[in-house]
């Protein structure tokens, strides 16, 4: 990572894509079924975690003060915009969706979400792979356990929670 040069265009880190989400072939985000923004979202807040731990390994204190803000805001804005109280994701209009991908991803990134609501998002992204309802994006439903995202995580890196 270039850290000077993230910092002279941080915004670009955070905007949201216009038109199709290119994620290649490592997730399938369930998208007739759902919406981009959780997507978009839980890398935003990502981004804004690298940026916060490079400007501290860095040593620049006043740059990760302002990531670490910038971060905890937007973290708390995830989680209170995304999620019910029983970890249920949500689209724009308040309903649920229910998605694999909308519980993966956060969960995959592991500092996008604290321990509390991480622990309801487990329970609800096994709930769905449990479901023999899931409909992939090819409008194919699929027997119980399947996993629909085509997201894999082995293990992780558990020093980044």
């Amino acid at each position: 990572m270039n850290y000077m040069a993230a910092c002279q265009t941080p915004d670009g880190l955070l905007n949201e894509p216009k038109g199709l989400l290119g994620l290649g072939d490592w997730l399938s985000p369930q998208f007739g079924q759902g919406e981009a923004q959780p997507l978009w979202n839980a890398y935003e807040v990502n981004n804004l975690y690298i940026m916060m731990r490079t400007a501290e390994i860095l040593g620049k204190s006043s740059d990760a003060s302002k990531w670490r803000s910038r971060y905890n805001e937007r973290k708390a804005h995830y989680a209170k915009r995304f999620f019910d109280a029983q970890g249920y994701a949500l689209k724009s209009d308040g309903s649920r969706m229910d998605l694999q991908t909308d519980y993966a991803v956060p969960l995959a990134l592991y500092n996008v979400v604290d321990s509390v609501k991480a622990k309801l998002l487990s329970q609800r992204l096994a709930d769905t792979v449990k479901r023999a309802d899931n409909v992939d994006d090819k409008g194919i439903k699929r027997p119980a356990y399947s996993l629909m995202t085509g997201f894999y995580r082995n293990g992780g890196d558990k020093s980044r929670a």
